[in-house]
């Protein structure tokens, strides 16, 4: 996965990298991945193919500020090089092994895709069938796609659907089928079979393909066809089994002072990025996949589905070799879960993984029998690539290239500036005060956004994301991240702008959520309320008195009403955070004066031009 960055935690000291190493097994005999997906040392010396190899990987790792990697090669079904650098966490300082636990992101888009290879092979599905023969409660945008798009279709990322990647990203479910029916409103950027267009909600629908025709969950049967047969005990699908491994690595940010992150909760995406493993075992995992499907010389992936996959199925990017010092016959297309690329020549089949706190790449080489594993407990970290390709020169024999010419020759990444905002229109003003902003809104392939009011400042819930709104011009305001850790002063380009019908209230709002899509989204207003308990509402019942203006908070027929002295009785609508608005006098609201459980001390009215006065309750 290739998320947006979501960093959260405590922030740990700023720090070169330490470089703690285990022992490398490397030699002409190879040691070999035995019963459970451990090493056996071999007796001779290591290549010299590899000589000095650790201090160019410490360099790369110290240069990007890497709190710790976990890598092993594979040599047909041989492990050659197996060792951990660095910490699996920073502030414990526990060092990483090669039996470390990291995320893997979307390197476990293979696992969803042998899979559905083994149930072609046990004659559950084919391939080139439409995908609602075996999923029919999976709605495309149109019937055309709907008659059209078929499972390989999915397998290679050919619907014509982009990424739509925060519609999972930050409005996340555990609920499969939740996710499945947002696919339905996803507009397509292109024809069935027109383009190569990236998209987990693909492999999370090839996970559910499994869970109808297998009768259990895509979790079980990762577990029962794929960890269990190839050794690999300790790899999971479960971040309670992240979290309560004594091996397991914490995530952490890019930047020189890294921050730890804290674990994402794939749930129901977990088809498309929801594995936990480590080098040792996901070598096992690239063994077999050298060796045409086999483990220890039983088969355990069909050799046909290996071949398919691992062979050219769409164009990803058309384009000539460069002009660079790295000229390579040029190749970037897509199998069935793999990338295939030329690297320097030879043939390479990989796939990268992101996901909060962890990068990671996995990559071989069919025709030279080589696998390299390489695990980072970073956030979208280029280094799992620079380290494979470095590693791959060695192996290959290749003229050692410097992938890394960006980084700093004193060991640190020059910081990105932050861009500077344009296109902002000096001197403007909101059309309506603040009060008039919060709100439900709803796209149906994303989820819920909630804005809302707290003291005199603008907020919004987006999914699971939390922002303060800053006023940018006109009806647009500036979302800025709040986090563990703050709230992010860097401009931000996320910004909402707000629709206001003729009516005065607020229609819709809009916001740039995905590059790969429309320019912005479209949420629209749902008017929705809050049902409050009785036992929630009687906290702010009672009789409110200032100078001689009186009110009477009550409770009839399970709503809250308010009577004042000359007035008609008002119903109060809730809005949340303690705040309620008049359906009756549009653009009028209170905010009541409360904290937790506690009864309310008072009320704020608001009226429509912003200005407010305090009634306090009558002792």
């Amino acid at each position: 996965m290739k998320p947006i960055v979501n960093i959260f935690g405590l922030i740990a000291r700023p720090c070169l990298f330490l470089i703690l190493s285990f022992p490398i097994f490397l030699s002409h005999a190879q040691p070999e991945v035995t019963h459970k997906g451990q090493y056996v040392p071999a007796k001779e010396e290591p290549e010299s193919v590899l000589k000095g190899i650790d201090i160019v990987l410490q360099k790369i790792l110290k240069n990007h500020h890497t709190t710790g990697a976990s890598i092993a090669i594979v040599e047909k079904s041989r492990i050659i090089y197996s060792k951990g650098f660095g910490y699996r966490n920073l502030r414990a300082r526990e060092p990483v092994t090669p039996n470390t636990l990291f995320a893997i992101g979307s390197c476990t888009k293979a696992f969803t895709a042998a899979l559905i290879g083994q149930l072609e092979q046990k004659k559950k599905l084919t391939l080139d069938n439409k995908v609602r023969d075996y999923l029919p409660k999976l709605h495309f945008n149109n019937e055309t796609m709907n008659n059209m798009i078929t499972l390989r279709d999915m397998l290679c990322h050919r619907t014509g659907l982009s990424r739509y990647e925060r519609s999972w990203l930050w409005f996340n479910s555990s609920s499969r089928d939740s996710l499945l029916a947002r696919i339905q409103y996803m507009k397509p950027m292109a024809g069935v079979r027109e383009k190569w267009q990236y998209n987990n909600f693909m492999y999370m629908a090839l996970g559910r393909v499994a869970e109808e025709l297998t009768g259990k969950s895509w979790e079980e049967d990762i577990a029962e066809n794929i960890f269990n047969p190839l050794d690999m005990h300790r790899s999971n699908t479960s971040i309670q089994l992240m979290r309560a491994d004594l091996d397991a690595a914490t995530g952490y940010g890019t930047e020189e002072g890294q921050q730890q992150t804290d674990y994402y909760e794939m749930q129901g995406m977990a088809p498309a990025g929801g594995i936990n493993s480590t080098a040792n075992e996901m070598a096992a995992w690239l063994s077999t996949w050298l060796n045409k499907g086999a483990y220890h010389g039983k088969e355990v992936l069909p050799p046909v589905f290996v071949e398919e996959a691992t062979s050219s199925q769409t164009v990803v990017w058309a384009a000539q070799p460069g002009s660079n010092d790295q000229r390579d016959i040029y190749l970037l297309n897509y199998g069935l879960g793999w990338f295939i690329r030329s690297h320097r020549g030879h043939y390479e089949v990989e796939h990268d993984g992101n996901i909060d706190g962890f990068s990671s790449w996995v990559a071989f080489f069919p025709a030279d029998s080589l696998g390299i594993v390489v695990l980072t407990n970073q956030t979208n970290s280029e280094v799992p690539q620079l380290i494979s390709n470095t590693l791959a020169d060695r192996l290959l024999r290749l003229k050692a290239f410097d992938y890394d010419p960006s980084a700093a020759k004193e060991g640190s990444i020059a910081k990105k500036a932050t861009p500077a905002a344009t296109g902002r229109v000096a001197d403007t003003h909101p059309s309506h005060s603040n009060n008039a902003y919060p709100g439900y809104f709803e796209n149906p392939a994303y989820g819920e956004i909630r804005v809302y009011l707290k003291g005199d400042s603008l907020f919004a819930s987006i999914g699971k994301q939390l922002f303060l709104l800053i006023h940018y011009h006109y009806d647009v305001f500036e979302a800025r991240r709040i986090k563990n850790s703050g709230i992010d002063t860097a401009t931000s380009d996320l910004r909402i702008n707000f629709r206001f019908a003729a009516n005065g209230k607020i229609e819709s709002i809009s916001l740039p959520l995905e590059a790969t899509t429309e320019s912005t989204v479209e949420f629209v207003n749902t008017q929705k309320t809050f049902l409050l308990p009785i036992q929630q509402l009687e906290k702010y019942t009672g009789d409110y008195e200032m100078e001689g203006m009186s009110a009477k908070v009550y409770i009839k027929d399970t709503s809250l009403f308010i009577l004042a002295a000359g007035q008609p009785e008002y119903l109060l609508i809730p809005l949340g955070n303690h705040q309620f608005t008049l359906p009756a006098l549009p653009g009028y609201n209170i905010q009541f004066e409360a904290l937790a459980d506690a009864a309310a001390t008072g009320f704020i009215f608001i009226k429509p031009d912003g200005t407010s006065f305090k009634i306090p309750k009558k002792r």
